[in-house]
């Protein structure tokens, strides 16, 4: 489970940084464990699109295989729900909905990401099975955006504390946070100051030390499952960053690790999906593309 630094990004390697003082995640070792055969019986209806036939996902952990060419990988940023005004969840909603993840796909695009994809979820669409593009998470909502920052006490912006924006000071990364600002002004009426730092190794200090109000992360795969996504917000290996701390998701998450069914894993990571970028929003996805290891 390795983040990235994502140096002036190339199709290839873009310069992955590490999501903490990245801890090592072993991959599992495959089990041996022999496949049910299926039944008929119809599952629940999911949101999304399937982009992987869920008979071609393994039983156990990781349920597909991982292409060292194409490891998928997630571009975002993440609140630090201790500090105002982001302890506030209608605060951090308010902010989801002001990005249109199109326009990041665009920049991607020109600072030739490989294949990148909009997201309003973590987990890529290659690894969870499904593509939940709008159907769950916080979409591009500009007027719902401005009515969830009123409800909260901040029409219009007034009143709202300064926020600061902090990343790994790359070209790529001025851009993407250039094209955040811009929109945060636009649709919120909120300014928000950046806080550039060159060094990666200061970065990740600045982030273990006292992460800053919202801060900029890639996440990409160590093999290829969902586990290697949302484990970035479980108490399984420390205090998540960013402080998030959230009961309900903890049970599904443990909960789709112990089971071997992939139907049913599914949808348990579906509904943590939707806790952490829908309820309470404690990230912005902004697009999945791919690195090559």
């Amino acid at each position: 489970m390795t983040p990235t630094s994502t140096r002036a990004p190339t199709p290839t390697r873009t310069s992955t940084p590490t999501h903490t003082p990245v801890p090592t995640h072993t991959q599992p070792p495959p089990t041996d464990t022999p496949v049910p055969t299926p039944t008929d019986t119809p599952r629940p209806s999911l949101p999304g699109t399937e982009t992987i036939p869920i008979g071609s996902l393994a039983w156990g952990i990781p349920w597909l295989p991982l292409d060292p060419a194409a490891m998928p990988t997630t571009y975002y940023y993440a609140f630090n729900v201790a500090k105002p005004p982001f302890d506030n969840r209608l605060v951090r909603q308010a902010f989801a909905l002001a990005l249109d993840r199109q326009a990041f796909v665009n920049l991607a695009n020109e600072l030739d990401y490989a294949q990148p994809r909009p997201a309003t979820v973590f987990t890529p669409p290659d690894t969870l099975g499904r593509d939940l593009y709008g159907h769950v998470g916080l979409p591009f909502d500009p007027g719902r955006a401005q009515e969830l920052l009123a409800q909260a006490g901040y029409a219009g912006g007034e009143g709202l504390p300064q926020v600061t924006l902090a990343y790994n000071a790359l070209p790529g990364h001025t851009a993407m946070a250039d094209v955040a600002i811009a929109m945060w002004r636009d649709h919120l009426g909120v300014d928000v100051l950046r806080e550039e730092i060159g060094d990666w190794d200061a970065y990740l200090e600045r982030l273990s030390a006292d992460a800053p109000q919202i801060f900029r992360v890639s996440w990409r795969a160590d093999y290829n499952d969902p586990d290697n996504f949302l484990v970035v917000f479980s108490w399984r290996e420390g205090s998540p960053r960013g402080n998030f701390s959230h009961d309900e998701f903890e049970g599904l998450f443990e909960r789709a690790a112990a089971i071997g069914d992939p139907a049913e894993r599914q949808a348990l990571y579906i509904e943590a999906e939707r806790i952490v970028c829908q309820q309470e929003a404690a990230v912005i996805p902004l697009f999945h593309f791919h690195i090559a290891e």
